[in-house]
């Protein structure tokens, strides 16, 4: 192969100098055009020639060079031969196909480019259609805006609210709906507004006619006040002269008159506390009274600014407590008086507690003549009603424990459900306090007394409805007052019930129960030797009080009391604490017992516990309504019978049976007959 390269060179060489040394008056060829026209040829070619065959051919081109390498190897391998000439032939072999190769990669070379070319071409067409897609949607949606404005256009007209189609046919005249059908809506809306129209016109005339008529009725409305006005100086003598009269007949019409005029100067709140009362004095309860307090020129004074401010809170008042600061005060106001921050303080709490110069008090009496006397006052910057209260009995009741049962704050708390007066309704004023530096509401009221919710009701004040009318706070004001006076009186009585018991617990004896009550109060033979008033701490610290302070069935707001009953050389300790409810929450009693030197509660005895649920649970099933007041003192009394129980049947023989009943215990619980059942001759049954 070498040698018919060689062969072949030849000749080209020859005819190279032959067509030169013809061709000497031809222009010669620069490098770089010759160069140019190799690209362009080489191009052309990569262009026309296939790929596959030129893949085919660069495969074989590779294992032709594979075989001369191994070829050559051998012959290295050779050593006892001289085989020179034939390695250097097989490296012209090989360097023939190396120029196959680069040749082939030159091909691909320009593929490739021409490839991306075309490809960045095609991105080029693409990007431009793309483009003009994208304005093609912005035209689109720009359009879509602007049918969308067209279609949504309100004219003038469809602000008239005009009748609907079927009054239009049915009312309008023929002249108008001649020629008008449902399908043209546009010549049927121009009729209906031309009988708008017509209507509008007609209602004018009518409205001018009306305000004729008025005029002439306001003239005869002043004369006739005019004449009214005269005959009130008649009148007021004519009253004058029937004075005596009245008091020969005990009739207290001017005295009505006069508090029918002060009540005019009650804020509304207060004066609708004391319209209902009196309408509920004079139609269902007579046992009620009712009188207003305060000084009449303050009050008229108060009205005077309300109707400058517009509403019910001081208009100085509201816009100082808006500004925190004394000392900006000071510089707008340099001849005032500089004012140190307690001084500032003190006065705007003076402010913010000042209460309306009115009030008004409720006295609720009894069948007995015990009496409950409430005060109600209205804070007019708080906007909230306080109530005090205090109670006045025919008896002599001087027992210690008085001062703690008919306590203002314990008789009128918890009267209704988790309302103990203790919080403002209004959630406002804890804003108002906080802005102020003053802290809580309810050491600020002092004599005031206390926010109860029930006494925002009575009073028409709601803090949950949000700009309710005059018509909704009379009624909210009038669905609670029964309700509030039966309250009230109930724990008047039942706290005059309770202290009549105290008193006797306290002389060392039990209350003596009505005649109802004897089927559950047999006879005892334990007696009751102390009777004591304890704090909370010491309630605590009882192991027999543990479970009752942890399931939160006391509270500290309770009244809490010890009482000891012995029998023999046996005690029993009993803590008794007292709901500021009773007698709707039961009072819960405490056991513990010391016998010869045990003690013994309900956790380390099933007995006591027996026992406690015999006084705690048991009992209330059985009280009758009429001596539900008297459940302390009946509990107590089951607590003897129970405490005699206990000791005759827990030692046999060291205390003689004196209650009857079938068995000492009964059950692997080993229970006592702690259940009295008068129904079988007064035996004590098992439970």
């Amino acid at each position: 192969n070498y040698k018919m390269v060689k062969e072949n060179e030849a000749p080209i060489k020859k005819r190279r100098k032959t067509s030169a040394s013809t061709s000497t008056a031809e222009k010669p060829v620069t490098g770089e055009e010759l160069y140019n026209q190799v690209i362009a040829y080489e191009e052309e070619e990569a262009r026309l020639r296939s790929p596959e065959n030129d893949a085919k051919l660069f495969f074989k081109t590779c294992n032709d060079l594979r075989g001369i390498f191994a070829e050559i190897h051998e012959l290295k391998m050779k050593t006892d031969v001289d085989v020179t000439n034939e390695i250097a032939e097989k490296r012209i072999q090989a360097s023939m196909l190396f120029l196959i190769l680069k040749k082939l990669n030159r091909m691909e070379k320009y593929r490739t480019k021409a490839g991306r070319d075309l490809l960045h071409k095609e991105k080029q067409n693409v990007d431009s259609a793309q483009l003009q897609l994208q304005n093609l949607f912005y035209e689109s949606d720009h359009l879509n805006k602007e049918v969308t404005k067209c279609l949504q256009f309100k004219s003038k007209d469809e602000e008239i609210e005009l009748i609907s189609v079927e009054e239009f046919f049915k009312n309008a005249p023929k002249s108008l709906t001649k020629d008008i059908t449902i399908e043209d809506k546009h010549a049927l809306q121009l009729a209906r507004l031309e009988y708008e129209l017509m209507q509008r016109k007609e209602l004018a005339k009518k409205c001018k006619e009306l305000q004729s008529s008025k005029e002439v009725i306001a003239a005869e409305i002043v004369a006739k006040k005019e004449r009214l006005n005269s005959l009130a100086p008649q009148l007021k003598t004519m009253l004058e002269a029937t004075k005596p009269l009245q008091e020969a007949l005990g009739l207290p019409i001017d005295e009505e008159k006069q508090m029918q005029a002060r009540a005019k100067l009650l804020p509304e709140p207060l004066y609708l506390l004391y319209v209902n009362m009196y309408a509920y004095n004079q139609a269902c309860d007579k046992l009620i009274n009712l009188c207003i307090n305060g000084d009449d020129d303050d009050a008229k004074q108060y009205m005077e600014t309300r109707d400058i401010c517009g509403n019910d809170l001081d208009c100085d008042s509201e816009t100082e407590i808006d500004n925190e600061n004394p000392e900006e005060n000071k510089i707008k106001k340099r001849h005032h008086r500089k004012l140190s921050k307690d001084d500032w303080l003190e006065q705007k709490k003076k402010e913010i507690l000042k209460p309306h110069p009115l009030s008004v008090n409720v006295i609720i009496s009894t069948k007995d003549n015990h009496q409950i006397k409430l005060t109600f006052s209205y804070l007019k910057i708080l906007h909230i009603v306080t109530v005090s209260c205090e109670v006045k009995t025919n008896e002599n009741l001087n027992c210690i424990s008085n001062g703690d049962l008919l306590n203002p704050i314990n008789m009128l708390r918890n009267l209704y459900l988790k309302d103990d007066g203790e919080t403002s309704p209004n959630m406002t004023n804890s804003y108002k306090l906080q802005k102020l530096g003053l802290g809580e509401l309810l050491p600020l009221l002092g004599d005031l007394g206390r926010p109860y919710i029930w006494a925002q009701k009575l009073c028409g004040l709601d803090f949950l409805l949000l700009d309710i009318e005059k018509e909704t706070k009379f009624n909210i004001s009038h669905s609670i007052v029964q309700s509030v006076v039966k309250t009230l009186r109930n724990r008047l009585n039942a706290r005059i019930a309770l202290c009549k018991q105290i008193q006797s617990l306290e002389n060392g004896s039990l209350f003596i129960l009505p005649a109802s009550t004897k089927s559950i109060c047999p006879k005892y033979s334990g007696s009751l030797t102390q009777w004591s008033t304890i704090s909370w701490s010491e309630y605590c610290e009882s192991p027999s009080t543990k479970s009752h302070v942890q399931e939160l069935t006391v509270s500290e707001k309770d009244l809490f009391y010890r009482a000891i009953i012995t029998r023999g050389t046996a005690k029993l300790e009993c803590l008794i604490a007292i709901s500021v409810d009773y007698p709707k929450a039961v009072p819960i009693l405490s056991i513990t017992i010391n016998w010869n030197g045990a003690v013994m509660n309900y956790a380390s005895l099933d007995a006591i516990r027996d026992m406690e649920r015999a006084v705690n649970c048991d009992l209330e099933s059985k009280t009758v309504p009429q001596s539900s007041a008297y459940i302390l003192t009946l509990q107590l009394t089951r607590v003897l019978c129970c405490f005699d129980i206990f000791l005759e049947t827990h030692m046999e023989g060291e205390y003689k049976t004196e209650k009857p009943f079938y068995k000492f215990v009964r059950g692997r619980n080993r229970l006592r007959p702690f259940k009295f059942d008068s129904s079988k001759g007064e035996m004590y049954t098992h439970y």
